[in-house]
């Protein structure tokens, strides 16, 4: 109805119409854009196929269709699931038809299925994850990296824990009433969390993440205090499997883990898998060591002070440091170990280091050689770009992921690990908008020598020769342990091993080939994936395994594989890689008896200072704006307007007018049926028009802008 007009208003007529037209959420445009994104990249395709989650009276929805709420909610602004369905209402068939979907499920049948999973739908959800960075995460040319002193190139990941802590009130436990029931007692266990509650329930989240891209590679999580020491191997194969694929060599990649992790034990693990560590130790039998008293008795090596901190540390280093773990002997490493002291003003026990009179001495061990890591990079990394802490935060501000969405640890762990894919995501589609995301920044100058000045400035032409000389694209990459190499040999690439053993006279060596991009294919031309690293005496043997489906749909499999066949895994392959030269003769060192010291036998002093003096070159930080890229893609996204209208490529056709034999039946459903029965019908397709999209994600999208209108 129209506003009467009284002479005394303007001309503005307000009307008001019975008829309901909700708007679309601000974050509907950016949420198309990252589905689109996964089903171009093929992550939708497998869905059905890799998550199958058993549950009774399962409906019409499947797996599919709660990722696809799951992962709209982590894209929108909405605090809680009741506040996002409220704001899924108006685009849920939108969202729908962008995967194919005719119905979303709701909030009660997604906390159902959350309540499903079991942990190994979340261990099949987790390859998934880590497959869709592999093969569409940001490529070689911008993973960035650190550039030390010898002009080598490292890859930093850090590896460290979240506690996720829960108060919860007293309940009395007497014969009058019945026995109390905690909703969080499979989810949080008795535990430390950092704070001063040592008795609260808590949960923990150890999280992997690439320090110069900012991508996830991973999560595990588990009540209490988590086990870090079970999870440090599947880190390691994710970081391996991740320089691997991206052309580089497992020595490139560099673990930084807290003092959680800092045992021999742990150090052990990761150089058996061909990886640097530098953390944090926890090991104070360490310091006691008459080598190491002798060292800090004399006068500090060096002095670090952070930028941002009145606090300045004595160091100290002690080279070639034999570290045997108090259990195991057999764990051995041979260390630089650095001591740092502060003084303190604080009373009793410190929270981290050991306090001796009225300074606290903390201990840090790495693999990185003197020469190419001065003590103050080091310490520099550890304590600054190395740790994602800054990351944490963002993600606590934008998509806290460690908020309870189930009280099931699988399907609170699920939920991480969508939130996490959301994440990636966002920063491949906000890097494509910025060409020049990719920021090299100067970390040190080079050491000054005396036929030069100290001090020396970055100019345009050296940080142009940086990007350029050590970052090289995926396709000249080669598995090496220092910078890149320019157009590597067919020789590099490995030599694959001939079939033997029950695959004797099948396919191997010769029937598979290499690519140009370095790519290894078999005789059907599927790809094989590296997944399992391994150093032996003079070579590196690397396992590439093809994709189970792909094997099981392949007509060569009978000449393929040898007998018996396990139909749920894909054909392996070994490839020798050569190692490097210097780094056979280092393994044998590192794996010999030598390395673990009898408590008898008297240890020679480690040299106070390195034999060689520092690289000549200066040390370089190279990472991607990610931070920028996700706030760019939501700033052009958001608030954009979405038409929906039919769409102009289908052709409505009438269904079908029978039944099956099956349905009439009522017989079990197959994983196939399940998944089309909640398909969109052929003739309910319809036109998503998102606007202020840029050009440069059109290819990212598969969203051409020549689609006509719908008459």
């Amino acid at each position: 109805m129209a506003q009467k007009r009284s002479e005394d208003t303007s001309t503005t007529v307000i009307e008001t119409t019975p008829e309901a037209a909700p708007t679309a959420p601000p974050w509907f445009a950016e949420a198309l854009a990252v589905l689109r994104a996964l089903r171009v990249s093929g992550l939708w395709a497998s869905l059905p196929d890799r998550l199958r989650v058993e549950r009774g009276r399962a409906g019409i929805y499947v797996a599919a269709d709660f990722v696809l709420v799951l992962l709209t909610f982590a894209v929108s602004d909405a605090p809680h699931l009741k506040a996002f369905f409220q704001q899924l209402a108006p685009v849920a068939s939108a969202l729908g038809a962008l995967w194919d979907r005719a119905v979303l499920p709701s909030r009660a049948a997604l906390s159902r299925f959350l309540g499903a999973v079991r942990p190994h739908h979340v261990t099949r959800f987790a390859a998934m994850l880590l497959d869709d960075l592999i093969d569409h995460g940001i490529p070689t040319e911008r993973a960035g990296g650190l550039i030390d002193r010898d002009g080598q190139r490292t890859l930093v990941f850090d590896d460290d824990g979240t506690y996720h802590g829960a108060r919860q009130r007293e309940l009395a436990d007497d014969a009058t009433r019945p026995p109390p029931r905690r909703r969080a007692r499979d989810l949080c266990a008795r535990g430390y969390h950092g704070g001063s509650g040592r008795g609260d329930v808590t949960r923990t989240r150890t999280t992997l993440q690439q320090a110069h891209t900012h991508e996830w590679l991973g999560c595990w999580s588990a009540p209490g205090n988590g086990h870090p020491f079970a999870q440090i191997e599947d880190a390691c194969l994710a970081v391996v499997r991740y320089l691997l694929a991206r052309g580089l060599g497992p020595t490139q990649g560099l673990l930084r883990l807290d003092g959680l992790y800092g045992y021999a034990r742990i150090a052990a693990a990761i150089t058996r898998h061909g990886l640097g560590y530098l953390m944090r130790c926890a090991d104070y039998r360490l310091f006691h060591r008459k080598v190491v008293q002798a060292v800090i008795a004399q006068a500090p090596h060096a002095t670090y002070a952070s930028p941002d901190s009145p606090v300045r540390r004595d160091a100290w280093q002690v080279l070639d440091l034999p570290w045997v773990a108090a259990k195991d002997p057999a764990d051995a490493v041979v260390t630089r170990l650095i001591i740092t002291r502060r003084p303190t003003m604080e009373k009793g026990k410190p929270r981290v280091g050991k306090r001796v009179g009225d300074h606290v001495f903390e201990l840090f061990v790495t693999d990185r050689s003197a020469s190419s890591w001065s003590i103050e990079d080091v310490l520099s990394v550890y304590l600054a770009r190395g740790g994602f802490e800054a990351t944490l935060a963002q993600e606590d501000r934008e998509r806290d992921l460690d908020r309870t969405l189930s009280w099931s640890p699988a399907g609170q762990s699920l939920w991480t690990l969508i939130g996490q894919l959301a994440w990636n995501v966002r920063v491949r589609l906000g890097a494509a908008l910025i060409p020049t995301a990719l920021r090299v920044t100067l970390w040190a100058p080079a050491s000054p020598s005396p036929e030069r000045e100290s001090s020396v400035a970055a100019t345009p032409t050296e940080v142009a020769a940086v990007v350029a000389g050590v970052l090289c694209s995926p396709s000249t990459a080669t598995a090496t342990s220092g910078a890149c190499a320019r157009g590597p040999s067919k020789g590099s690439r490995g030599r694959i091993a001939a079939a033997a053993g029950r695959s004797y006279g099948r396919f191997g060596g010769s029937d598979f080939r290499w690519t140009e991009d370095g790519q290894l294919r078999c005789p059907a031309d599927k790809l094989l994936r590296p997944t399992e690293m391994r150093r032996e005496a003079e070579h590196l043997r690397v396992i590439y395994q093809a994709s189970a489906s792909d094997c099981a749909a392949c007509a060569l499999w009978g000449a393929c594989r040898g007998r018996p066949v396990r139909t749920d895994r894909g054909r392996k392959v070994s490839v020798l890689h050569p190692l490097p030269l210097g780094e056979a003769s280092s393994a044998q060192e590192e794996s010999a008896p030598s390395a673990v010291v009898p408590a008898r036998t008297p240890r020679p002093t480690p040299p106070a200072a390195s034999p060689r003096p520092l690289g000549p070159k200066a040390v370089w930080w190279v990472d991607l704006a990610a931070s920028d890229a996700r706030r760019g893609l939501r700033e052009a996204l958001r608030g954009q307007a979405v038409e929906v209208a039919p769409s102009p490529l289908v052709t409505p056709r009438p269904a079908a007018p029978f039944h099956s034999r099956d349905e009439r039946a009522h017989r079990r459903r197959t994983w196939q049926t399940c998944f089309e029965r909640n398909r969109r019908a052929p003739d309910d397709g319809c036109l998503l028009r998102i606007h202020g999209v840029p050009t440069a994600l059109e290819p990212m999208l598969g969203m051409p802008r020549d689609i006509p209108h719908a008459a």
